[in-house]
């Protein structure tokens, strides 16, 4: 079995400071309105400590993400 870490973003909390996409540029991405998204909803479990992270570094709290 194939361990995935499910990743989302509270847009209602993102400010867009771009910490994310700075700490992982391949999972996250800034939107046209200047906040967070997510480029890929799931990453393996050997990207963990990335999406850790930048979870971590977001000043805002808005990354959450649970191994599914």
């Amino acid at each position: 079995m194939t361990i995935k870490i499910g990743i989302k973003i509270d847009p209602t909390r993102c400010e867009g400071f771009g910490n994310c996409v700075m700490t992982a540029p391949d999972v996250f991405a800034l939107g046209d309105d200047g906040r967070a998204r997510l480029i890929v909803s799931e990453v393996g479990v050997l990207r963990l400590e990335e999406v850790r992270k930048a979870a971590y570094n977001c000043p805002v709290s808005a990354i959450k993400f649970k191994e599914e």
